[in-house]
């Protein structure tokens, strides 16, 4: 009995001294007081502009492990192939294939962006927004 007593209180004690550690991180309207980089990939900015958008995401791709760069190099290829897609459902008036291919373009985006979000500094990260946003006119850059 006195043994349940006593992990009780050690369970309260600690739960009370985790709240308190970890109320300090949080806001007043939980918005982001730390930001952790770490060894992401900064902004090129020691060459020239790229003659295109597409050299400027390859160059930046180059920086990455090749595994990634292998990923990355796949959700692109598929996203060249469903923008084709669209175009020919586009000129076909085909409102349902096209809602499914936006949604295939969407998730490709969503995970690219996941990428970047992941690997990159905000900087080239816009750097490849707009680089994305000048290859894809669904893109917003």
């Amino acid at each position: 009995m006195r043994y349940s007593v006593l992990m009780k209180f050690k369970f309260l004690f600690t739960a009370t001294l985790i709240a308190q550690l970890a109320q300090p991180a949080l806001a007043a309207e939980e918005e982001v007081l730390l930001t952790i980089t770490g060894d992401r990939i900064e902004l090129i900015s020691d060459v020239q502009p790229p003659d295109d958008a597409d050299d400027l995401v390859l160059r930046y791709y180059q920086l990455l492990p090749l595994a990634l760069q292998e990923s990355l190099q796949l959700l692109r290829h598929r996203m060249d192939r469903r923008m084709e897609d669209y175009e020919v459902a586009f000129a076909a008036g085909d409102t349902a294939e096209i809602n499914e291919i936006t949604d295939d373009l969407s998730a490709y985006w969503t995970r690219i962006q996941q990428i970047h979000f992941e690997e990159f500094t905000p900087a080239a990260m816009q750097d490849l927004g707009a680089a994305y946003a000048a290859l894809y006119f669904l893109i917003e850059g």
